[in-house]
C-alpha cells in the first residue's frame, strides 16, 4: 500500500520589515531569495543509497534536488525535515520531506520534495553477524502452547515472543526497533511483516528432557530491507497426546554386539527416538514394561519385530494401541546347533511319510527335529531361517533291517540317520556347527513298477539278458525270475535293490505268464490278509531275457486241438497261409500254448486244402511235429443280404483318417449284424468301398465269396482334423481394431470356408479349442474340444496358417523389456556401428520376434552398446519405444584422431566476441589449417565429456567416429576477441576448500588462490572479481572486467570460537582404555582411529586435526599425535597396542 507523509514547511523570518518583491524578500537592506522560485521539480525520482544507509541524507538529498533544479544548494544552508516521521515507516515507498533555508542564509522558506529510495542498506537478522542486527537472544523464556506436536508457532506468536526477550539487547536503531518490536495489530504493519520474514525447518533437539525445537526465522526473497536468518530455540507444550502408531515402525539395523539375541527394552526405546527425531522423545516409563517382560519368556527370539503398548498415564503418548517395530539384528550372539539349548540329547525323530514318498523331504527333517525339540532354546523360527539346502544332508543306511511286522504286512518302520549342518548367513547358530540324529520313518509310499518302467528306455520292460537253464528246465522258475530281477536293476534304480529283495513276498509270476522268452513280474495277492496285500511294491513289469540250455517241449503236449475249421479261400485250389493256420492254432489251443510260442518257431510243411504239418524248427525251444486238418470255402452271396443291417452305428477314426477304413468298416458291420456269416465268415477281402463320406459309404462284394452292393450309415468320431481340414492357410484375416490375435469362432468359420465345408460337415466351435501357447500373430495350433465333442477325438494338433490385418496395436515395451540383450552382431569390418537391418535380424532371432525392419524407425544413432527403437505409422501390430543392448565383433578401423593431428598447437583463434571459448567448427578450421591435408569438419569431432574440457588456453577433443576412432586430444591456443563470460560458465568446482583465517579477514587474494586449485582449468584471474558478501562459510563474488554475473563460492573458514579436542576425546571409553586400544593389525591402526574419530565425535583429518606417529620408540606399539587445526586447539595422545 502506498503512503503518502505530508511535511508541512515553516518560514521563520526575523523581527524585522519585510517585503516579498520579485522573488527575493527584502529584509532591510538585505535581499534574501525564495527557494520556492529555484525549485520547480520536487519528484526526486529514485534516489540510490549504494547499499550504504536505511535514508538519505541532506548531501544527498540537495544534490538531487540541484541536479533536476539546475541550482547549487549546499547543505550549510538548508535544514532537512521527516516530521511525520517517515523514513521509520518502511512499508511505504513513496517518501516525502521538508527542506527549510537556515536563518542567516541566502535563502528563505521551504518546499516539499518527493522520492522513492533504492539500494538501501540490507540488515542482517542476527546481530552477531551485523551491528545493527534485530536479534542478539535466541530463546524464548515461555513454552509455547501448541495443539498437536506436527503444529509450528505462527510467525507473529514467534515475533511477539522475541520482542520480550530482545527489547533491551538490540541496538538503539529506533526505526528498525519500532518496526520489529511494535504494536503488531495494525493491518499494514503487519502485511509488511508477512512479506518480509518467514519460518521454516522447525526441528525437535534430540535427547532433551524438555521439548525443545529450534525454528529458522529469515528473511524472504522479497525483503527489500533485511536477510540472513536467525535460529529461535523454544519450549513447546501440547494439548493433544501423540498416537504410538505415529512414530515411524523401521528402526533398521539394531547392534548387540555378540551380547545376546533379543534386544532390551532400553535399547528399542533409544533407536524409536533416534528414528523418529520429529516426534517427542520417548522414555521407558512411556511403554507396559510388564507385557515386554512377558515376551521374553516366550521362545520368541523376537529377530524381526516386537509390538510394544503405550503404558495407561504416559505423558506422551495416548490410547493402548500397540505399535509393530520392525528392525535387523546385528551381532547376535550366536550359539552351536548342538549346544543344549538348541538341540535335546536323547530323543527321537519320528517322520510319518502317510504314504506319500518314500525318502523324507528336507522340511520334512527340519519338522521332525523341530517337534522334537519343542521346549529348547530359539526354536520357533528355526525352520525358516535355517539355510539348509539338498547337499547339506544325506541318509545313512537307509534299509537298516529294523521293520516292525506287528502293525501288518509290510508296514515297516525304517531307521536312518541325518546330520544338520548350519549354512552361511544364519544369525543365531554358528555356521558350520553339525548336529547327527537318528530318523524313524515310516508308512513310505508304494513303489509301482508299472510307473517305474513305463519311461525310456524301459518303455514297460526289463531285460534280464541270458538265462543258462543247464538242461535242467524248460522255463525259468519264478524264484530265478525274482532273484534276476532285484540283481539285474539298472543303476538308475539302484535305490530299489535293498526294498525289492526285502519286499520280494509280495512278487510273483504265474506259470501260464512264464513264456520261453520272456514273462510278467506282477505284485503279489495275500488272500489270507487281503489288508496286508501290496503294501509296498504294486504295478507289474514284462521280463524278457534269453533261454539257453533249456529242455525242449515236444509239440505234441501243446497241440490237443487238430481240427482248425474252415478257412476262406479266393480260388477252389487256395490253401491257407501260414498266418491264418497259426492264428486259428493257437485260438484252438489256448489253454495249452503258452505266451512263449511264437509264430517263428514253428513251420508249416505238406500243406494241402485239407491238411497240413506243423513243424518246430531247429533253433526253438520246442520239438517234433503234428498234423493238422481244416476244411476251405469259395461259394458266394449277395453282400445285401449278408449285411441285414445297414446302420452300422458309431465308428471311431482314433484320430488317424479322415474316413473309415475297410477295417473298421467290417468291424462295424461285425457289431451290428448278429447273423454269423458277418460275425464269423465276412473278411477284408470279400468287399471294396464304391464311394463314402462323413456319413455314409457304398460298398461291393469282391466277387469271390459276396457279390452286389450294400448301403452302410455311420456315425464318424476322432476323425484326422489334418485330413478333415487339409488346407490350412486361411488367407486374410481382419481383426476389425478390436483383437491383438483372432479369436477361435473367426478361425473355425475360416477354416470351413478354406475347406468348403457347409452343412452337416461343418466344424462346430464346440468340436475344437486352441492349444494353450500356440497361438502367434501368423498361426495356430488346434486341438480336439474333448470335453464337448467327440468328433476329433485323439487327433494330433493341427497348425493353421493366416495373415492378420487391421489388428489392436500392442506397446513393443511389453515384449522388448528395457535393455533387452539381443547378442553379439558381427560386423564384418563392413562398417563402425550396426544397421537397422542387423539390428533387427538379432531382435528376431533372440527374442524370438518376427518384427519387420521397416516399420520401425531408430530414436538415435546406435551405439556400441545400445540400440533404441519406435514403431512407426507402417507397423500393423505395434506402438511404443525400447531398447536393445548387444555386444559388436568385427568393427571396421578408422585411424585415429591423435596421429592425424601432428600439430596440435593451433596458435591465434579470434572469437569475434561471439563466443567465450572456440566452438568445434573454429576448431575444426585451425586444425585443418594447422595440418593441411586433414581437412576436418565440425561433424567429425566432439568435446570430451571430462571437465574443463574447453577453455580459454585449451580444448580436449574427441572423434565422432566418422571417419576416426575414439581418443582424446588435447589442443592448445590463444584466444583474442573472446565475448565477455558469465563467472558461473568458467568456475565449475564452486566448493573451494578451506581458508585459515576468520571469514572478516578473508580477502579477493585467499580467494582466488584456493579457487585456482580446485579449478585449474579457469581462465579468472584475481583482477576479475570481487567480493559483495562474505560470511563463515560462503562468498558472493561478481565479475568484474572479462567476466560478469554473480557467483556464490564455498569454503571452511577459522572460527572464532575454537574447540579443545581434550575436552572432547574421552580417553577411556568403550573403545579406548587409559587412552590405548588393542588391535592385531598395527599397520591398519592409523585408519582405525581416523574412522573412530569420525564416528564417534565427526572429526576429520587434515580438515580438524592432523595425525602423527611414532612406530620406533616402543616395540609392538604405535603412539599417535592428534594435534587440533582450524577450528579446534589442544594434543591428544592415543596408542594402539598389538594383541
Amino acid at each position: 500500500m502506498r503512503k503518502t507523509l505530508i511535511v508541512v514547511a515553516s518560514l521563520q523570518l526575523t523581527a524585522v520589515s519585510a517585503t516579498i518583491v520579485s522573488g527575493f524578500i527584502s529584509i532591510g537592506s538585505q535581499s534574501i531569495r525564495n527557494v520556492e522560485d529555484y525549485v520547480k521539480v520536487k519528484n526526486l525520482g529514485d534516489i540510490d543509497l549504494n547499499n550504504s544507509s536505511l535514508t538519505p541524507n541532506l548531501d544527498l538529498v540537495l544534490s538531487y534536488v540541484n541536479n533536476l533544479n539546475d541550482t547549487n544548494f549546499k547543505s550549510t544552508e538548508f535544514s532537512m525535515e521527516d516530521k511525520t516521521d517517515s523514513f521509520q515507516n518502511l512499508a511505504m515507498d513513496e517518501k516525502k520531506l521538508t527542506i527549510s533555508a537556515l536563518d542567516g542564509s541566502k535563502y528563505s522558506g521551504s518546499f516539499e520534495v518527493d522520492f522513492t529510495l533504492s539500494n538501501n542498506r540490507v540488515i542482517d537478522l542476527d546481530q552477531e553477524k551485523d551491528d545493527m542486527g534485530l536479534i542478539k537472544e535466541d530463546s524464548i523464556n515461555q513454552p509455547i502452547k501448541l495443539k498437536h506436536y506436527e503444529d509450528m508457532p505462527d510467525l507473529v506468536t514467534i515475533i511477539s515472543e522475541m520482542k520480550a526477550v530482545n527489547e533491551t539487547k538490540v541496538n538503539d536503531v529506533s526505526s528498525i526497533k519500532n518496526l520489529f518490536y511494535g504494536n503488531l495489530t495494525g493491518k499494514e504493519q503487519q502485511d509488511f511483516i508477512n512479506n518480509n520474514f518467514a519460518l521454516k525447518d522447525n526441528k525437535k533437539r534430540m535427547n532433551s528432557e524438555k521439548l525443545v525445537y529450534d525454528v529458522t526465522l529469515y528473511a524472504t526473497s522479497n525483503s527489500k530491507y533485511f536477510k540472513g536468518e536467525k535460529v529461535i530455540n523454544y519450549i513447546a507444550e501440547f494439548e493433544d497426546r501423540i498416537s504410538l502408531s505415529q512414530y515411524k515402525a523401521d528402526l533398521g539395523d539394531i547392534d548387540l554386539q555378540n551380547k545376546d539375541n533379543r534386544p532390551s527394552l532400553e535399547l528399542l526405546v533409544e533407536k524409536i527416538n533416534e528414528k523418529n527425531i520429529d516426534k517427542p522423545n520417548l522414555k521407558i516409563e512411556d511403554f507396559n514394561t510388564e507385557d515386554f517382560k512377558n515376551k521374553l519368556l516366550t521362545n520368541d527370539i523376537m529377530n524381526e519385530n516386537v509390538n510394544l503398548t503405550p503404558r495407561e498415564g504416559s505423558n506422551i503418548l495416548k490410547d493402548n494401541q500397540g505399535q509393530t517395530f520392525n528392525y535387523s539384528l546385528l551381532n547376535i550372539k550366536k550359539l552351536e546347533i548342538n549346544d543344549e539349548k538348541v538341540t535335546s540329547k536323547s530323543v527321537t525323530y519320528d517322520i510319518d511319510m502317510n504314504y506319500e514318498g518314500r525318502t523324507p523331504s528336507i522340511d520334512q527333517v527340519i519338522e521332525s527335529w523341530i517337534k522334537a525339540n519343542k521346549g529348547s532354546y530359539i526354536i520357533k523360527n528355526f525352520a525358516k531361517l535355517f539355510n539348509i539346502s539338498e547337499k547339506d544332508y544325506s541318509f545313512i543306511d537307509k534299509v537298516n533291517s529294523t521293520v516292525d511286522l506287528t502293525e501288518g504286512y509290510g508296514a515297516g518302520k525304517w531307521s536312518a540317520k541325518c546330520k544338520l549342518i548350519i549354512a552361511k548367513g544364519y544369525n543365531y547358530l554358528v555356521e558350520n556347527s553339525e548336529v547327527e540324529f537318528n530318523l524313524v520313518v515310516s508308512k513310505r509310499s508304494k513303489i509301482d513298477l508299472t510307473e517305474l518302467y513305463k519311461p525310456e528306455p524301459f518303455e514297460g520292460k526289463l531285460d534280464l539278458g541270458v538265462i543258462d537253464l543247464e538242461n535242467k528246465y524248460a522255463k525259468p522258475s519264478q524264484e530265478k525270475l525274482i532273484e534276476l530281477f532285484i540283481e539285474k536293476q539298472p543303476e538308475v534304480y539302484e535305490i530299489y535293490k535293498a526294498d525289492f529283495k526285502f519286499y520280494s513276498g509280495e512278487l510273483y509270476t504265474p506259470s501260464e505268464y512264464i513264456g520261453y522268452r520272456g514273462a510278467l513280474l506282477k505284485t503279489q495277492l495275500d488272500p489270507t490278509h487281503p489288508e496286508w496285500t501290496s503294501q509296498n511294491i504294486v504295478g507289474q513289469v514284462n521280463l524278457e531275457y534269453t533261454l539257453i540250455n533249456a529242455i525242449k517241449i515236444d509239440l505234441t503236449e501243446l497241440i490237443k486241438e487238430t481240427d482248425l475249421g474252415t478257412f476262406k479261400v479266393e480260388y477252389n485250389m487256395d490253401v491257407p497261409n501260414d498266418n491264418d493256420l497259426f492264428k486259428k492254432l493257437s485260438e484252438r489251443n489256448k489253454d495249452t500254448i503258452t505266451n512263449g510260442f511264437a509264430v517263428g518257431e514253428v513251420e508249416f510243411i505238406e500243406k494241402t486244402t485239407t491238411s497240413a504239418i506243423v513243424k518246430a524248427k531247429k533253433d526253438s525251444n520246442f520239438t517234433g511235429q503234428v498234423s493238422i486238418q481244416y476244411k476251405t470255402t469259395t461259394n458266394t452271396t449277395p453282400l445285401s443280404t449278408v449285411i441285414k443291417n445297414g446302420s452300422i452305428g458309431t465308428i471311431d477314426l482314433n484320430g488317424d483318417t479322415r474316413l473309415p477304413n475297410k477295417e473298421q468298416l467290417l468291424t462295424a458291420i461285425r457289431n451290428t449284424n448278429e447273423n454269423d456269416q458277418c460275425k464269423k465268415y465276412l473278411q477284408l477281402s470279400d468287399f471294396e468301398i464304391v464311394s463314402q463320406n462323413y456319413h455314409e459309404a457304398k460298398i461291393v462284394g469282391t466277387g469271390k465269396v459276396y457279390t452286389g452292393e450294400a448301403d452302410l450309415k455311420y456315425d464318424l468320431i476322432g476323425i484326422s482334423l489334418k485330413l478333415y481340414a487339409p488346407s490350412n492357410d486361411l488367407g486374410t484375416i481382419d481383426l476389425e481394431g478390436t483383437n491383438y490375435l483372432p479369436k477361435l469362432e473367426t478361425i473355425i468359420k475360416a477354416i470351413n470356408k478354406t475347406n468348403n465345408l457347409t452343412g452337416l460337415d461343418e466344424i462346430a466351435l464346440k468340436d475344437l479349442i486352441i492349444e494353450e501357447g500356440t497361438q502367434t500373430d501368423s498361426g495356430v495350433y488346434l486341438i480336439p474340444a474333448n470335453q464337448t465333442s467327440d468328433k476329433f477325438k485323439n487327433s494330433e494338433h493341427v497348425m493353421f496358417k493366416y495373415k492378420l490385418t487391421n489388428y489392436k496395436k500392442r506397446n513393443i515395451a511389453d515384449y522388448i523389456s528395457t535393455n533387452s540383450n539381443i547378442g553379439d552382431i558381427d560386423l564384418n569390418y563392413e562398417s563402425k556401428l550396426p544397421t537397422k537391418e542387423q539390428i533387427f535380424k538379432n531382435i528376431n532371432n533372440v527374442l524370438e520376434l518376427n518384427l519387420v525392419p521397416e516399420e520401425f524407425d531408430l530414436i538415435t544413432t546406435p551405439t556400441y552398446t545400445t540400440a533404441y527403437i519406435r514403431a512407426n505409422s507402417k507397423s500393423q501390430k505395434y506402438y511404443g519405444e525400447a531398447s536393445v543392448v548387444y555386444k559388436l565383433r568385427n568393427q571396421k578401423m578408422y585411424p585415429y584422431l591423435n596421429d592425424q593431428i601432428k600439430n596440435k598447437n593451433l596458435g591465434v583463434i579470434n572469437l569475434n566476441n561471439k563466443s567465450a571459448y572456440p566452438t568445434l567448427e573454429q576448431l575444426a578450421n585451425a586444425i585443418t589449417l594447422k595440418n593441411p591435408g586433414i581437412n576436418l569438419d565440425a561433424s567429425d569431432i566432439m568435446f570430451s565429456t571430462k571437465e574443463n574440457s574447453n577453455n580459454k588456453f585449451q580444448s580436449i577433443i574427441d572423434s565422432t567416429e566418422k571417419r576416426f576412432e575414439k581418443g582424446e586430444v588435447t589442443l592448445t591456443y590463444t584466444v583474442v576477441n573472446p565475448k565477455v563470460m558469465e563467472l558461473k560458465d568458467d568456475i565449475g568446482n564452486l566448493n573451494i576448500g578451506s581458508i585459515n583465517k576468520p571469514y572478516k579477514e578473508i580477502t579477493v587474494d585467499d580467494i582466488y588462490k584456493n579457487l585456482k586449485i580446485v579449478n585449474p582449468m579457469t581462465g579468472v584471474e584475481k583482477t576479475d572479481f570481487k567480493i559483495d558478501y562474505i560470511w563463515e562459510d560462503e562468498v558472493i563474488i561478481s565479475g568484474t572486467g572479462n567476466y560478469k554475473g554473480r557467483l556464490n563460492l564455498y569454503f571452511n573458514s577459522k572460527s572464532t570460537n575454537t574447540k579443545s579436542l581434550n575436552d572432547i576425546i574421552d580417553l577411556n571409553d568403550s573403545w579406548l582404555t587409559n587412552g590405548a586400544y588393542y588391535t592385531s593389525n598395527l599397520l591398519n591402526s592409523e585408519n582405525d582411529i581416523v574412522n573412530y574419530l569420525k564416528t564417534k565425535y565427526n572429526l576429520t583429518k587434515n580438515t580438524d586435526y592432523t595425525i602423527s606417529v611414532d612406530k620406533t620408540s616402543i616395540e609392538d606399539k604405535y603412539v599417535f599425535t592428534i594435534t587440533g587445526i582450524n577450528n579446534y586447539t589442544g594434543k591428544v595422545i592415543i596408542t594402539a597396542v598389538k594383541k
